[in-house]
């Protein structure tokens, strides 16, 4: 007991000491123990997660597009929706373009099932239900040796109904065809008829027909011969040149007719019901192309009154056509950029007649194997054919929105991509041509001599011209339209190409090089600034109209001073020049 007492005494002395070692050896022995623990709870997790990200970028590379096979479902059924949305979208406008693009019934059933109709290559059985379309389908160049050729009868019959049909569409207008299909334009007696040569000369000198009720007999749109002569050059290039058309000549010259009666419709809709050509808004064709000949980089434009001048330099082509003893075919095979040239035996008549996305031109193989590739990057061209178009007019500038909206709700329509408003006799520099036709006849006129003929310079036969004359349409102005118009294929689900869609397929790549088209940059802030200026004096005038209310009879007087206040709102009217001017400078 004894021992046991020191013992305690001791402990007792040094308790604290002692307790504070067994307190230090028991938290360092919990927290070995927690830290163990964490570490190894810590690097099991560590691994867990390293392993599910393992999964995770596993089942991607196995995975084509899609996170998991639910999402991959939805995604199929979400681009099937969207498929029979555009096939169907599709389909409306082939069935509605079906009832347009017909072919004459004159042309007898023998001609329409050799060219409307799909034959069968083994049978020879003809498909009534199913149109030739894309014709380029079918019809491959060079032409096959088929001993089945066509009957060349039929050839010469389609010839000879271009030749008879084509009055009938200048009426459509309200114009007299005068330009003659079957013979070849040669030099200036050729081109000009007596009518054109009339037409040179000064307005209060030309010599017009009346009838006995004093109305002038003469067609309500002016479409010179030689505007039409330009014509046939570019819609039918093989005349004169081959005995008969080939049948691709025949497929592209109808698909010329079908535009043709758009064009000249959409100006009988905004002339509307004009019986005189005072009452037309669309007083003058100018110049209608289509096809190759067209393009979307004319140059720049001149200074708004400013003639071009004569010469190669400054004037194309076209605008030469029917001057001098030189043939106009001769000319035209002079061309710089061969387009609206004479077209050659050996030439595919398709080549640069169609445009991509980007307005380029296409050769006719590239689009022959749009058709066939089933190329997602060619859907484009697959589902429609872009074939640009020009209107040269010269026309009542008011209604240059009219014009721009039957181009648009035609049957047929015009996609109107560029509109060029230009002064009477001006041009842009290598544009549409005949901008400035008119400028150059008188001026050529003059350099040949002929006022010195006793012709009046030109004007009326025996009279002067006449110097200074009052302009017959002082609102008219040229006005250039350049669009597309779209030839839809028959709907079909494997020329969308879907199944060979890959993440580096762009579709429409072409699209991406269109060029922004030049606005009015520098001259549409100071117009648009002018007229809030102006409009505050017009506000401030109901200031005055308290002081009508307070005398009885003597402020109406008073009243009436503030109508000198309106003429402070004309000077607004002073802007309609400058508005005037934007149209001008813009394009």
């Amino acid at each position: 007991m004894d021992q046991v007492k020191e013992y305690l005494a001791v402990a007792i002395k040094h308790g604290f000491w002692i307790g504070s070692s067994i307190v230090l050896i028991g938290a360092l022995t919990v927290w070995y123990l927690s830290t163990s623990d964490l570490n190894e709870k810590t690097e099991s997790q560590i691994r867990k997660i390293e392993g599910d990200v393992q999964k995770v970028s596993q089942y991607r590379s196995e995975l084509p597009t899609q996170p998991n096979d639910l999402s991959h479902q939805w995604m199929n059924e979400k681009i099937e929706i969207r498929k029979e949305e555009v096939l169907q979208a599709w389909q409306n406008v082939f069935d509605a373009q079906r009832d347009i693009l017909t072919w004459p019934t004159k042309l007898k059933d023998d001609f329409l099932i050799e060219f409307k109709y799909v034959k069968d290559p083994e049978t020879g059985i003809v498909d009534r239900n199913k149109l030739k379309l894309p014709f380029e389908k079918y019809e491959p160049f060079p032409p096959s040796s088929d001993p089945d050729q066509v009957n060349p009868e039929l050839l010469r019959r389609y010839e000879q109904y271009i030749g008879e049909t084509l009055p009938s569409y200048a009426e459509i207008a309200g114009a007299k065809w005068t330009a003659d299909f079957s013979k070849r334009a040669g030099g200036m007696a050729e081109s000009y008829g007596m009518d054109d040569m009339m037409m040179m000369g000064a307005g209060p000198t030309r010599q017009v027909k009346r009838s006995i009720t004093g109305a002038i007999e003469e067609p309500v749109v002016i479409w010179s011969t030689s505007s039409q002569e330009t014509v046939l050059k570019d819609l039918f290039p093989w005349r004169g040149v081959k005995e008969y058309p080939s049948e691709l000549d025949v497929y592209y010259s109808q698909e010329n007719l079908w535009i043709l009666r758009q064009l000249l419709q959409i100006i009988a809709a905004v002339n509307g019901g004009a019986q005189q050509s005072f009452e037309a808004e669309i007083r003058e064709i100018k110049k209608l192309a289509i096809g190759k000949s067209v393009t979307f980089n004319q140059g720049n434009i001149s200074d708004p009154g400013s003639r071009v001048t004569a010469g190669f330099g400054g004037m194309g082509m076209d605008d030469m056509e029917g001057y001098g003893d030189m043939d106009m075919y001769e000319m035209d095979s002079m061309g710089p950029d061969g387009s609206g040239g004479i077209e050659s035996e050996g030439s595919d008549p398709g080549d640069s007649r169609y445009v991509n996305t980007a307005n380029e031109p296409i050769d006719a193989a590239s689009l022959r194997s749009a058709f066939s590739s089933n190329d997602p990057g060619q859907v484009a061209i697959a589902v429609a054919k872009r074939v640009p178009v020009m209107l040269h007019l010269q026309m009542n500038q008011q209604s240059v929105a009219r014009l721009l909206a039957a181009c648009g709700s035609a049957p047929l329509m015009v996609d109107v991509r560029q509109v060029r408003v230009l002064p009477k006799g001006g041009s842009a520099s290598g544009g549409g041509g005949g901008g400035d036709m008119m400028g150059m006849e008188d001026e050529m006129m003059g350099d040949m001599g002929m006022g010195g003929m006793g012709m009046g310079g030109m004007g009326g036969m025996g009279g002067g011209a006449t110097v200074g004359a009052p302009e017959e349409y002082p609102m008219d102005m040229e006005v250039e339209i350049y669009g597309l118009i779209y030839f839809y294929n028959p709907p079909s689900e494997e020329s969308l190409g879907i199944d060979k869609v890959k993440d580096d397929v762009t579709i429409d790549e072409s699209a991406e090089v269109i060029d922004a088209l030049p606005g009015p940059t520098d001259t549409e802030p100071a117009t648009t600034a002018e007229p809030p200026t102006a409009t505050p004096p017009a506000t401030t005038p109901p200031a005055t109209t308290p002081p009508a209310t307070t005398p009885p009879a003597a402020t109406p007087p008073a009243t009436t001073p503030p109508a000198a206040t309106p003429p402070a709102t004309t000077p607004p009217a002073a802007t309609p020049p400058t508005a005037m001017a934007i149209p001008v400078a813009s394009p």
